[in-house]
């Protein structure tokens, strides 16, 4: 049987197999995916809340293929592009930016004034009528600011997440580092996914559903019941910027810390 001292060092090994020394550099990044899977957890409930209840489930499938696919193959091309002009830190910016500025302009212009912006219900009906075989492509203009919404949220996973956060960790941990900090990471990003659920059921007010019908904006809210989507989407894009000045402080003051650098080119990824 092993001593305590050591048992209790094995464990450790295993549940925070981080150095002192590295935690400078670890605690940012943890909480930078926290951050980000936070901003994923909250819009992958509100996509769905708005796209479902207008346009029926059996649209999901249909909008994966003809909005979400292609848009995924448009920003790769886009993003080779920047790759070409620009170095890895000033995409990071760009990229999130813009999807923070799309958020803001949902929830605050495109929501509120959805009346406007969509076209009525007997006209899309009449289109429906004359031409059945675009029903479905009928029905995702009807809903435009919906669809795109559920189109940027998707991408945040595969964008921010998969390409821009990990791409980001695997130039500045090597293989030694990857192998003790990313199930550590993993487990503290999930921690967002966590707080995300806690936040929309905060200003749900106790309801069981997450339906479009009470994402009502802020100024117009009477319902005592009501997910109000500015508020939520305030906190999405503060989460955003939080991601976005953690991501600075690193490359800035961290990986110039001789301790941190594995090599002087990843300041400048490419």
């Amino acid at each position: 049987m092993l001593p305590p001292k050591i048992f209790f060092e094995k464990v450790k090994e295993i549940m925070w197999p981080i150095e002192r020394k590295e935690l400078k550099l670890f605690i940012p990044m943890a909480l930078m995916m926290l951050c980000i899977l936070f901003n994923f957890g909250a819009l992958r409930s509100i996509k769905d809340s708005l796209v479902v209840p207008s346009m029926g489930a059996e649209i999901i499938s249909f909008l994966k293929l003809w909005l979400v696919l292609p848009s995924c193959v448009i920003f790769t091309v886009l993003y080779v592009k920047l790759s070409n002009k620009l170095n890895f830190e000033y995409i990071f910016y760009i990229i999130v930016g813009s999807f923070l500025l799309f958020f803001l302009l949902f929830a605050y212009i495109i929501y509120p004034n959805q009346d406007i912006y969509h076209p009525n219900d007997e006209m899309i009906n009449n289109l429906i009528a004359s031409y059945p075989n675009f029903k479905w492509f009928i029905k995702l203009g009807s809903q435009w600011s919906y669809a795109l919404m559920y189109i940027f949220a998707e991408l945040w996973s595969a964008v921010v997440i998969n390409l821009m956060f990990w791409q980001f960790a695997n130039h500045i941990f090597d293989t030694s580092k990857a192998k003790r900090f990313y199930p550590v990471l993993g487990m503290i990003g999930n921690i967002g996914l966590i707080i995300a659920g806690s936040v929309l059921v905060f200003f749900s007010s106790g309801q069981d559903v997450i339906d479009s019908e009470l994402l009502l904006d802020s100024f117009n809210a009477s319902a005592g019941n009501a997910i109000m989507l500015q508020p939520i989407m305030s906190i999405i894009v503060t989460a955003g910027i939080i991601a976005m000045l953690l991501f600075r402080i690193i490359n800035r003051f961290i990986l110039t810390d001789s301790i941190n650098v594995l090599d002087a080119k990843k300041l400048q990824l490419k």
